[in-house]
């Protein structure tokens, strides 16, 4: 059984939004991909609102790849974000400080529950019988995709800023990406609508 995986990316200014740590998780082989999500369906791991009947579906298996890693990866660029621009005068740091503290805020649960998402995954894969790669795939893109494609994404974003002519320049650029985070377009529920919804159904449970 294969699953194909696509990834669509909408444009937008400067940063890159639309960031996914997902486009790590895609390249696990497809065979992990479809194991993983098969099992974490019929674990009761989903919730019956969200879980789809085998054969797995592209859009589970994605839903279910986002969930387990875009908020901590976003949440990692948004931090080098806020370290790169905090060098271009007070203004522009309270700004990217503010906008950041508040994107904690309203991605706070969702954090913690796609971190919960990861172990639970990583806990299938130790599951005897399943092939010792599966779980060096699964530690290989935790510990080094998703960095690497992290460290990327803050390098292109912040190289777009190094081309301005000046200090100032930096710091309105930074200022107005700040302004993007508190319009809400780097949100999960923005960006990725199934999968913030998959973890709101997943944290209200536990707290019943």
């Amino acid at each position: 059984m294969t699953v194909a995986l696509t990834v669509r990316s909408a444009a937008r200014p400067f940063l890159c939004v639309n960031f996914s740590g997902f486009s790590v998780y895609r390249r696990l082989s497809k065979n992990l991909v479809v194991m993983l999500t098969n099992l974490f369906l019929l674990s009761g791991l989903s919730t019956s609102a969200i879980a789809s009947p085998l054969p797995v579906t592209d859009k589970t298996a994605r839903m279910i790849g986002i969930a387990a890693t875009v908020p901590e990866s976003t949440r990692r660029v948004l931090i080098g974000m806020v370290s790169y621009c905090s060098q271009f005068g007070v203004k522009s740091t309270d700004a990217f400080t503010g906008a950041f503290s508040t994107w904690l805020l309203r991605h706070q649960e969702y954090l913690a529950e796609s971190a919960r998402v990861k172990e639970d995954l990583i806990a299938l894969v130790k599951q005897t019988g399943n092939p010792p790669t599966y779980l060096k795939e699964i530690e290989q893109m935790y510990m080094v995709g998703i960095p690497k494609m992290v460290a990327a994404k803050i390098a292109r974003n912040t190289n777009s800023i190094d081309v301005l002519p000046n200090a100032d320049a930096k710091a309105s650029r930074c200022m107005a990406d700040a302004k993007m985070i508190n319009d809400g377009l780097w949100d999960l529920k923005v960006n990725h609508a199934d999968a913030a919804r998959f973890l709101e159904e997943r944290f209200l449970i536990r707290k019943k």
